[in-house]
């Protein structure tokens, strides 16, 4: 019998290159987990973001449909924090909310 070799730091692991990760062959850049949880998406022209006052999430929105939302019912308040009184994008009530541009 041999003995069994073992490395309970995981040094080998670490520093090898016999280990190497490489991607999947069908890897297309969609990921899954934690990257999607907290990453936007990538900024497009004309690209808004709303945020709700109630759920404080951040929700990406085009300006078409920006428009089609402020066209329902909508009330503007300004000089408030959330000014906008419309349907939120992510919650799906309508909530005060605040609209700005992407960064």
């Amino acid at each position: 019998m041999t003995p069994e070799r073992r490395d309970p730091s995981g040094k080998e692991a670490l520093f090898s290159a016999s280990g190497a990760v490489t991607p999947p062959a069908g890897d297309n850049g969609h990921h899954d987990g934690k990257e999607a949880l907290f990453s936007m998406p990538a900024a497009r022209l004309g690209t808004l973001v709303v945020e709700c006052s109630a759920c404080r999430v951040r929700s990406p929105l085009s300006l078409v449909e920006l428009l089609a939302r402020l066209a329902m019912i909508s009330v503007w308040y300004p000089f408030r924090r959330y000014p906008h009184w419309m349907s939120c994008p992510s919650c799906r009530r309508h909530t005060w909310c605040r609209i700005g541009w992407m960064k």
